[in-house]
């Protein structure tokens, strides 16, 4: 079962959550040619100031990211 995992650095109403989570869902199953129930989305709500990333890791995902 694929599995979606979201770390926010703000935190949203329940609605806005569950929207996300069904355009998300849909796009999977678009991009994956499968139904849109099959994908789980899990939305971590970590507050301000308790998401950052390192400026190695982010050269490190652009590098992962680029195009070949």
């Amino acid at each position: 079962m694929p599995y979606l995992h979201l770390d926010l650095a703000k935190t949203y109403p329940s609605q806005t959550n569950r929207e996300l989570a069904v355009r998300l869902c849909r796009l999977y199953a678009d991009v994956m040619q499968t139904q849109p129930w099959r994908p789980n989305v899990g939305i971590a709500e970590l507050g301000e100031d308790n998401l950052s990333i390192s400026a190695r890791t982010a050269w490190s995902r652009s590098l992962w990211c680029w195009p070949r």
